[in-house]
């Protein structure tokens, strides 16, 4: 039939993001259930009928794209033109009992095969079309299972990370579903190459864990302690692996605790590694002056003098804490729920607090607070100007009471 080699070698011009309708492919779909209702010759010549068939199920309705680069199937991609394709297997079935057989053996197929996790990770959200370079915009949801926004808003900003994202992609692990890897890899795959407008997170709700206890999905809980958490619990997964200091090289960064004597040469420095910064929202007018007050230093006099174990005395001394060193990606976490010691009760600060989309760590390290109080800085520290800057690329917002609330990135 020369209209099925036309079909085979159409090229769909229907698009995921988009509700264009190929009306040459439905063109192609309905002559073809018209020969197959009329010409009953063509019908009986069960083997043709069964190739034309099996295009028809693979190509225009059910195939799965191999890679983001190989032809895209299915054709069909809106209603109408699914439509036309499944009037074409009604039609052969009607028409032939063994072709009614072979499409219910197909579509048992279909329903029972295991999902398997995509094999092609190299993927960049810029994509080049011909000489020019599109930005994807799809993107996929993911449900909520009651209160797990907090879950949910976190996974997308680990998501729109490129590099994170294709390392945790390409993590080999054996087959363990129930493992929190398995269901974190499972999760991106499906959001990376999902059509769908939402992927459901219940399996990896039921994995993952808060505090070495499984999530209650009916409880709000806090986003920060849960991304710590998923760290630690995704880390045993990375040993010996490629990406073993994945989350470590990705968000990790060192503070130093600093003492420093007033009367002598000596000092302190207890290095203390990081993957967040938490900083102070209450009384505090934007990310500047939160920073200041975190490297801001404390005098230690008076009955709470520092003991120099080099000079065996008490000396007066100051005490802060400041970036040893930054981390590639730098998480700033806004304190907005304290405990109020007159209520004793955990509160949301709902004060304005800014924050701007460039921002030079520089002033808040060893280094910089050297330079700035015009102290001698070790060479061994200067680092390019590009080292200490940052553009904000993703926002976790939380709305609502210390109580009761929603996360949204």
């Amino acid at each position: 039939m020369r209209v099925y080699e036309m079909l085979k070698q159409h090229n769909s011009t229907e698009d995921d993001d988009k509700e264009f309708t190929d009306t040459t492919l439905i063109g192609y779909l309905d002559l073809i259930a018209f020969f197959l209702e009329s010409d009953s010759a063509f019908v009986s010549d069960v083997s043709g009928s069964l190739d034309l068939l099996k295009d028809v199920l693979n190509d225009c309705l059910f195939g799965v794209q191999e890679n983001r680069h190989s032809v895209k199937i299915p054709k069909c991609k809106t209603k109408q033109s699914r439509e036309a394709a499944f009037q074409v297997l009604k039609i052969a079935s009607k028409e032939s009992r063994t072709i009614y057989v072979k499409i219910i053996d197909v579509l048992s197929n279909q329903l029972e095969r295991p999902s398997l996790l995509p094999v092609d990770w190299g993927v960049d959200v810029f994509e080049k079309t011909g000489e020019e370079k599109t930005q994807r915009t799809h993107y996929v949801g993911l449900k909520n299972q009651g209160c797990t926004c907090y879950l949910n808003s976190l996974v997308q900003q680990l998501f729109i990370i490129p590099s994170l994202r294709n390392d945790i992609l390409s993590v080999k692990l054996d087959s363990d579903k129930g493992s929190v890897m398995y269901q974190l890899q499972s999760l991106f795959a499906y959001m990376q190459e999902s059509r769908a407008k939402y992927v459901d997170t219940i399996d990896f709700c039921r994995t993952v864990k808060l505090m070495g206890q499984p999530i209650v999905m009916s409880r709000q809980e806090d986003a920060n302690e849960f991304f710590n958490s998923l760290a630690d619990q995704v880390e045993p997964f990375l040993k010996n692996s490629p990406q073993q200091f994945l989350f470590r090289d990705t968000f990790g960064g060192t503070l130093l605790n600093q003492i420093i004597s007033l009367e002598c040469e000596h000092q302190s420095n207890n290095p203390q590694d990081f993957l967040t910064m938490s900083l102070k929202v209450q009384s505090k007018r934007d990310v500047y002056e939160s920073l200041d007050f975190y490297v801001q230093a404390d005098i230690l006099d008076g009955n709470n003098k520092w003991k120099c174990e080099k000079c065996d005395k008490f000396v007066s001394a100051k005490k802060r804490a400041c970036v040893q060193h930054l981390p590639n990606t730098l998480i700033l976490h806004l304190i907005r729920f304290e405990f109020d010691y007159q209520t004793f009760q955990e509160v949301k600060v709902n004060d304005r607090f800014e924050f701007p989309n460039h921002i030079n760590m520089k002033p808040y390290t060893k280094e910089g607070i050297a330079e700035a109080e015009g102290e001698a800085v070790d060479p061994t520290t200067v680092r390019p100007d590009d080292y200490y800057e940052y553009d904000l690329v993703g926002v976790l917002i939380h709305a609502g009471t210390a109580h009761s609330g929603h996360y949204y990135s």
